[in-house]
């Protein structure tokens, strides 16, 4: 906790059309939006669960207990490394899955 989890591209519209993890594609669902023609009863998706206690952390990804995409055995068994390929970077075990559906709602 408490270090960068995906530095998303310079480009907004591929962060927000296609996050690369599922912490961002979590916040971007839960954003109210104010004016939106093509969604006008759109929901505002809020993140299940309650954020980590920073004294007693989870084992694993710190995300992994509020994640929709975690599996177990991978994401509590330790910490992901920050890898990063193809103009994308992440600290998430399953970031290559994600990345490599095109436009995969996450949230």
């Amino acid at each position: 906790m408490g270090c960068m989890v995906a530095p998303e591209p310079a480009r907004p519209a591929t962060c927000c059309s296609r996050p690369g993890i599922p912490y961002t594609a979590g916040l971007l669902a839960s954003l109210p939006r104010l004016t939106s023609p093509f969604e006008p009863h759109r929901r505002v998706e809020p993140i299940e669960g309650q954020p980590p206690d920073l004294c007693r952390p989870p084992p694993g990804c710190a995300f992994h207990p509020r994640c929709r995409e975690a599996v177990a055995e991978l994401c509590d068994a330790g910490e992901p490394p920050f890898e990063q390929e193809g103009g994308r970077a992440a600290r998430c075990w399953r970031w290559r899955d994600i990345a490599a559906v095109p436009e995969r709602a996450l949230a």
